[in-house]
């Protein structure tokens, strides 16, 4: 299972916009400068990051995805490892491990 998170996945970008907030602003929040705000924009981000983004969004995390009505998405926690799923296929693979 991948463990990084794909840009076309997050949509912090819209977030900023609904809340007329510029990236500046958000790296304030979160005591960031502007290049790392972007680099967790391009995907490199980590999960404990993505907590910390919808805190000072004051948005639920699962807000920060995009979805479509045909995607499984999310992040699932199993005996202390936490694990990204992006597709049916990751669900099930998970699921014969349980």
């Amino acid at each position: 299972m991948n463990k990084t998170i794909a840009k076309e996945h997050i949509c912090i970008d819209k977030i900023l916009q609904k809340k007329k907030l510029k990236k500046t602003d958000l790296a304030k929040r979160l005591g960031i400068n502007r290049q790392t705000l972007y680099s967790y924009m391009e995907g490199n981000i980590t999960l404990e990051n993505i907590i910390k983004i919808a805190k000072a969004l004051e948005v639920e995390t699962w807000e920060l995805f995009n979805k479509s009505e045909h995607e499984v998405s999310g992040f699932i926690e199993f005996k202390g490892e936490v694990y990204r799923i992006n597709s049916k296929n990751d669900l099930e693979i998970l699921l014969s491990k349980m």
